[in-house]
């Protein structure tokens, strides 16, 4: 089809790619219209997401990961510095953080993130931080934290359950998976991470059916 001849044309076009899942399509729309635009702070949020979730795919190698993660980081900062109050843009630098494995680095842009935004996706990814700087006291305490906020936040409730079953709180880990099945009856995780419950209470039968 032809190009669009604007930002907007692009912002636009790329818009539709993502909800349709073609997020390496967006990304390229994004960067044509970063090429209009430059400097503008929600093209460069966008950038940033797109760079994320093209790391995250299932199909992207570990040299692709490092790329977008790396992309993203650098795309994010330059928000950041044109607008450094805006919480969002540490949030989603965190997620590029996580997936590099810079825990802590992920930790103290965190930490920032929840003093703009005190909400539950950051306590949810300061649970997995912790998680991999072998605290999964504090972690539990963030993902507390998380799931209250969001009562609907699966993620959150899963990643709660795993570090709960590791301590050996197997009752209550039973019960955030429960949760999360109320609200989403085919997801796959809870019903795996059920099983992980059910095997550590060493209830095999049922960790097998799950």
């Amino acid at each position: 089809d032809e190009a669009p001849a604007s930002a907007e044309g692009y912002l636009k076009r790329a818009r539709v790619y993502e909800m349709t899942g073609n997020y390496g399509l967006a990304c390229d729309d994004y960067r044509r219209a970063n090429n209009f635009v430059p400097h503008d702070t929600g093209i460069l949020y966008n950038l940033g997401r797109m760079c994320n979730m093209l790391a995250g795919g299932d199909k992207t190698t570990a040299g692709e990961k490092t790329k977008f993660y790396s992309e993203a980081i650098t795309y994010l900062q330059e928000a950041i510095k044109a607008e450094f109050r805006n919480g969002k843009f540490y949030s989603e630098k965190v997620v590029s953080l996580i997936g590099l494995g810079l825990w802590d680095k992920a930790l103290a842009t965190s930490d920032t993130a929840i003093q703009m935004r005190d909400d539950a996706i950051n306590y949810y990814y300061q649970g997995i931080i912790y998680q991999k700087i072998n605290d999964d006291n504090t972690a539990r305490r963030q993902l507390e934290k998380a799931v209250t906020k969001d009562k609907s936040l699966s993620a959150a409730r899963l990643e709660l359950a795993r570090v709960l079953i590791r301590q050996g709180d197997i009752n209550s880990a039973l019960g955030q998976c429960s949760m999360v099945m109320q609200q989403e009856e085919k997801n796959v995780d809870a019903y795996l991470t059920r099983a992980l419950a059910f095997e550590a209470r060493l209830d095999y039968p049922s960790a097998i059916n799950d």
